[in-house]
């Protein structure tokens, strides 16, 4: 039941919590080295808006739950808000790292002429009947919807592929946390798993095929990859978490196989 995943039980039951003299010994801090959790997220401070809040409460307060994030993230990302205010809410001693990406939307901003620092993302391209007008726009939501998939941060997924294999040895991590909207963190996500075989959290805070986050129109084609990647997290999560029951029951809309009495199709639960 939902219980199970973020609900009145919470991370307990995902990070069951230590006991007797190990539980004395971390009530305040976490012991180096021990029951360490890599959080994968594309939005984290200085990133600011609705995106970043979920994840980073989670960063601030999953040592109460004697486990210790470790956040693997982006450098310089093309976010759409700033709220460098945030940094305050990271536990002190928390590591985050930050990769590389290659960000098609400042290349889409000199297409279209709009302005370098304007803020751009999949929900407010195109937003008015003017701009949709513009061969520019019309181009560019094509290019987007048939060739970026799942998202315009699928580039991540090499830079963070690297990093994380390093991380996840280094670290000596026992749980992958993957975070989407982007859905490149799942896919991300997902390659770790399949490499080494760690158990692996995919949280929805939205849901993903023709959601508002993501495109509405695809090519044939680029939906066929796009609704196999969908089923490939839903599939292989050891435990997947959604943020409300119509994203649960919107992603499980085109999965109707994964929502029966076995484990596989009641693992998708809202928080």
């Amino acid at each position: 039941n939902a219980k199970a995943y973020f609900g009145e039980i919470g991370w307990s039951d995902l990070f069951p919590s230590p006991s007797g003299r190990e539980a004395s010994v971390k009530k305040n801090h976490m012991v180096q080295g021990q029951r360490k959790v890599l959080i994968i997220t594309y939005y984290f401070p200085p990133s600011g808006g609705a995106g970043v809040q979920r994840t980073l409460k989670f960063v601030k307060y999953l040592r109460q739950f004697d486990w210790e994030p470790v956040v693997l993230t982006v450098r310089n990302g093309d976010d759409p808000v700033y709220d460098e205010s945030l940094f305050s809410e990271i536990p002190a001693g928390v590591k985050v790292y930050r990769t590389s990406i290659l960000e098609p939307y400042r290349l889409y901003r000199k297409f279209t002429g709009k302005e370098a620092n304007e803020s751009t993302d999949i929900a407010t391209l195109s937003a008015d009947e003017k701009s949709r007008r513009k061969f520019s726009e019309r181009f560019s939501e094509w290019v987007r919807s048939a060739f970026f998939i799942p998202d315009a941060r699928v580039s991540w997924l090499l830079f963070a592929m690297r990093a994380a294999t390093r991380i996840i040895r280094e670290e000596q991590i026992r749980v992958i946390y993957s975070s989407a909207p982007p859905y490149t963190c799942h896919l991300i996500g997902l390659r770790l798993k399949r490499k080494t075989g760690l158990p692996w959290i995919a949280d929805f805070r939205d849901s993903w095929i023709g959601w508002v986050s993501a495109p509405q129109w695809r090519p044939g084609c680029s939906r066929a990859i796009e609704l196999k990647m969908e089923r490939a997290v839903l599939a292989e999560a050891d435990k997947l978490v959604a943020v409300s029951k119509g994203v649960k029951n919107d992603l499980l809309s085109r999965h109707p196989e994964l929502n029966g009495p076995d484990r596989k199709s009641t693992r998708l639960n809202s928080s």
